[in-house]
């Protein structure tokens, strides 16, 4: 059976997103976020370095992944080099987030 390993590290558990075309794997944790093949398991690209991720969402236009960091923030991210595209600050608890498609 093959098997590739993929660390990731940090507090709390990892939050998942698939890309609408199901070719990525996002990957969030207490480190950052990573952007995983899902053909191959091979890294794409990392971002938010030092980030707790609490939770993602892939947009279904593929024009975007979304995150929710520790810091409050609802961030919008390249979905290729995982770079910051915009912002917002949250006033309220990350868990009052409603995700609608």
């Amino acid at each position: 059976m093959w098997q590739q390993h993929i660390a990731v590290s940090g507090p709390g558990e990892p939050a998942l997103a698939m890309s609408p075309d199901g070719a990525t794997i996002y990957v969030g944790s207490g480190s950052g976020i990573l952007a995983v093949d899902a053909g191959t398991l091979t890294v794409r690209a990392t971002g938010l370095a030092g980030q707790r991720v609490r939770a993602l969402a892939a947009a279904p236009n593929g024009t975007g992944v979304y995150a929710v960091t520790g810091a409050s923030q609802l961030l919008r991210l390249d979905p290729r080099s995982l770079g910051v595209a915009g912002d917002v600050t949250l006033t309220g608890p990350p868990g009052a987030i409603l995700l609608a498609t």
